[in-house]
């Protein structure tokens, strides 16, 4: 089957057109994932220093009640 259409695509140009389509969507996935991970990461970050922040008010708090 060898037809061909005044400006379509041969089967090698769908083919390596499909090919590229799967790469770039592999890319996207790949990208979403990233995304994922910094946005989970960004978040432990917060509430690390969240937690590390009332630690430290708490012991300003006693520091400065045990010096009165």
């Amino acid at each position: 089957m060898n037809k061909n259409i005044y400006g379509g695509m041969t089967m090698e140009k769908i083919s390596e057109a499909h090919e590229k389509e799967l790469q770039l969507a592999q890319q996207d996935r790949a990208v979403e994932l990233t995304k994922e991970k910094k946005n989970t990461l960004e978040s432990y970050v917060y509430e690390t220093r969240s937690k590390v922040l009332v630690k430290n008010i708490n012991k300003t708090q006693l520091t400065n009640f045990f010096d009165s």
